[in-house]
């Protein structure tokens, strides 16, 4: 439930866009940037708190439910 954004190089950068996390790639970003996002993700406060967990939570159950599903069709 921090907010947080993830600044990379690589492919890896797209599974954390996929997460819902803001993901820059190096080379498009400044530190002013950064520290413009950081703040405004601090500013969002308990909202940015709540989506991340909401994420967490939602993401729990979809896996849940595919193993779930994997354990059934293994039987």
């Amino acid at each position: 439930g921090v907010p947080s954004l993830v600044v990379g190089n690589d492919t890896r950068l797209g599974t954390t866009a996929e997460m819902g996390l803001p993901s820059f790639f190096t080379k498009r970003v400044t530190r002013e940037f950064v520290v413009a996002e950081l703040n405004r993700l601090l500013q969002l406060g308990e909202e940015e708190k709540a989506r991340l967990i909401r994420l967490r939570e939602e993401t729990i159950s979809k896996y849940g439910r595919l193993f779930a599903e994997h354990a059934r069709n293994q039987l």
